[in-house]
């Protein structure tokens, strides 16, 4: 028996490589929008961990400067702004200025997230708006710079918050395309990914069908 084990975000890339979106495809980032913020890098159709397989980590790429704390230590990370926990934590921030918000209407109880973010956003809600503009800002801001640094052709959005693409893909590419050399602006597509509850176990087979199919 064969064990491999390999984290959520970067399974997710091979998922995708293997199964999704990124078939045929040899550049490309993915980008898990959930709790936090993961990411998996492919070039030339290769996984990139570092040496000690703990590189791409996407979601700490700093967006604000002096942002808010971020769960690793430092401040103003993708993380802060693009996750459920950093969307969470905007939205009790603003609850004082913002009582009357949709947001903690609809969630009926202290346990709200992303999700009634988002259908606030959607009814015009101000606090919500304010959120969500912060997000599209950092997020695609950090396409960007990804963009700058890996040149893919392909951004794949998964996790939790990727299901409310129709709401902030628009605003989250127009701000990547700010952000990125001219020579290399509309060379990108972002994309949410299409594997929704299946991703994490073909993701988790695509981990072992790569490693064997390196071996082979």
């Amino acid at each position: 028996y064969m064990t491999f084990i390999e984290n959520d975000a970067k399974a997710a890339a091979l998922g995708e490589k293997w199964f999704g979106l990124a078939k045929g495809i040899d550049h490309f980032l993915v980008l898990t929008l959930g709790t936090g913020v993961g990411g998996g890098i492919i070039s030339h159709g290769q996984s990139i961990t570092g040496a000690d397989g703990m590189g791409g980590e996407l979601g700490h790429v700093n967006v604000i400067p002096d942002g808010a704390l971020c769960g690793c230590g430092s401040k103003g990370c993708l993380e802060t702004v693009a996750s459920n926990t950093g969307m969470r934590r905007m939205a009790l921030e603003g609850k004082s200025r913002f009582p009357n918000s949709l947001i903690f209407e609809l969630s009926g109880d202290s346990r709200f997230g992303a999700r009634e973010i988002f259908l606030a956003y959607s009814r015009k809600d101000r606090l919500a708006e304010l959120i969500v503009r912060q997000f599209c800002w950092g997020l695609g801001r950090a396409i960007g710079s990804f963009v700058n640094i890996f040149n893919p052709r392909l951004v794949i959005l998964t996790g939790g918050i990727s299901q409310a693409a129709p709401y902030f893909l628009e605003e989250v590419v127009s701000v990547a395309n700010e952000h990125v050399f001219l020579s290399l602006m509309h060379s990108f597509e972002v994309r949410p990914s299409d594997l929704r509850e299946n991703a994490a176990i073909l993701g988790a087979a695509s981990v072992a069908l790569e490693n064997l199919s390196i071996r082979l």
